[in-house]
């Protein structure tokens, strides 16, 4: 919270009169320069608007993005990496994965590595080819406008994992899922790419709901492997494989039942037909309608781009549920329940001070 806070005020004193791409560009300091050779790489030829358009949305909401990384970070998911190739008992590797994170002790020895300050413009360039590669054409994605393919294609992370070509290693798999279905249509149906590529994420490992609850494994290299984790993890993983292929997908998540202390994540896809329809990752399918009987409160959803209607941008110091700390969700809570708005008139009493004398 501490972080989000200092990258917001930071904004603030910086951005009198800027753009957003003037602001990021500041706040990288030394990095600035492989920022601009991205922007520079674009603005070549008049056939890479778009991409130099992709560009400038990646690099002006960057700030506020970050791994968490550092040597003990390293160390953790080598250890990871090796417990995955000789643990078979599920509940035991959730104790040795607990156990490796703690000897590093992690989180609190895990560093903030800014995307802004650390991103390389080979990385994004590649990101930014890869995506392309999917849409308009090649993938499941032909049906999205540009501000959707921002979101529900091109960001090249997930959520706070160390940064790696995770859509290189993935541009040779799942590509025999086209052939999938009983007639031609379904060659560039998002919703039945979607369905047959769960499917096989299902069968390569299944779903095992057991929380890692030290330090979350989020890198994909690690995280396709592993064989428990929770609601979050399975979402992730759907999205890496999902996106990789073109399928638009994004995350949804509700930070509390309320019925129960506990919160879930899901997945959604934007159907050809524009529809959005909720699925779990690697667990159920988007034909079946996800938690029906489940009551809902509130929804929010993670984006790339920064919401300046987000409660971190409009609280200030003021503190601030952890759940709800991110500058890149919203609020959709209204495309699941109807919603309304409401007045509420708090009365605030006069503190009365009690003078004593001695």
């Amino acid at each position: 919270m501490r972080y989000i806070l200092f990258i917001l005020i930071l904004i603030l004193t910086i951005s009198c009169g800027k753009s957003d791409l003037e602001i990021a560009l500041d706040l990288a300091g030394d990095n600035a320069g492989e920022l601009r050779k991205v922007l520079d790489f674009y603005s070549q030829k008049a056939s890479d608007s778009l991409k130099y358009r992709a560009a400038v949305f990646l690099i002006e909401n960057m700030p506020g993005h970050y791994s968490l990384g550092g040597k003990n970070v390293e160390a953790f998911y080598k250890s990871v990496d090796s417990l995955l190739l000789k643990e078979r008992d599920k509940e035991k590797l959730r104790c040795k994965i607990d156990s490796v994170a703690m000897h590093y002790d992690l989180p609190d020895e895990a560093v903030r590595l800014e995307d802004v300050r650390h991103v390389t413009a080979s990385f994004l360039i590649q990101n930014i080819e890869r995506a392309f590669e999917v849409w308009p054409n090649g993938g499941y994605s032909h049906h999205l406008t540009f501000d959707q393919f921002c979101e529900f294609i091109l960001p090249y992370r997930i959520g706070n994992e160390p940064l790696e070509f995770w859509r290189d290693s993935l541009k040779n798999e799942y590509n025999d899922i086209r052939s999938h279905g009983y007639s031609e249509g379904w060659r560039y149906s998002a919703f039945h790419a979607c369905c047959e590529l769960n499917n096989r994420l299902r069968n390569e490992t299944g779903v095992t709901l057991i929380p890692i609850t030290v330090f979350p494994i989020e890198k994909y290299s690690t995280l396709k492997r592993l064989p428990i984790g929770d609601c979050s993890y399975y979402c992730s993983r759907a999205m890496f494989a999902m996106r990789a292929k073109g399928i638009p997908v994004v995350e949804d998540f509700t930070p509390q039942w309320p019925y129960q202390a506990l919160g879930h994540t899901w997945n959604v896809l934007l159907c050809n037909n524009g529809n959005e329809l909720t699925f779990g990752g690697v667990d159920t399918n988007p034909d079946i309608v996800h938690k029906a009987d489940s009551k809902l409160a509130k929804v929010y959803r993670k984006y790339f781009k920064k919401n300046k209607y987000s409660l971190a941008a409009v609280c200030g110091r003021e503190a601030i549920p952890s759940e709800l700390s991110s500058p890149f969700i919203y609020d959709v809570t209204s495309s699941y329940i109807n919603t309304c708005d409401l007045s509420v008139d708090i009365a605030v009493r006069s503190p009365i001070f009690i003078i004593k004398h001695t």
